[in-house]
């Protein structure tokens, strides 16, 4: 196996609480209001959409884990 074939870890990966570290990414864009998103996202990775507000879906059934989708609130204050 060479370099490339490994995935690279980081030195520290549990909380002081002795959980796994988690990844989060953040991917901002207009023109789709958030619950288009979350149907999306849904679709994509076979999941199902919880409506947790206006502004925020939660999708679940992924075995990568939870997704979110919500609304940039400076966006929202425009």
């Amino acid at each position: 196996m060479n370099d490339a074939d490994r995935s690279v870890l980081p030195p520290v990966q549990t909380t002081i609480d002795g959980k796994s570290r988690r990844c989060g990414i953040g991917i901002e864009f207009i023109g789709v209001e958030p619950a288009e998103a979350a149907r999306i996202v849904a679709s994509t990775v076979q999941g199902e959409v919880n409506k947790m507000s206006e502004c925020e879906y939660k999708m679940t059934g992924d075995s990568a884990g939870a997704w979110k989708v919500e609304r940039d609130s400076a966006l929202k204050q425009s």
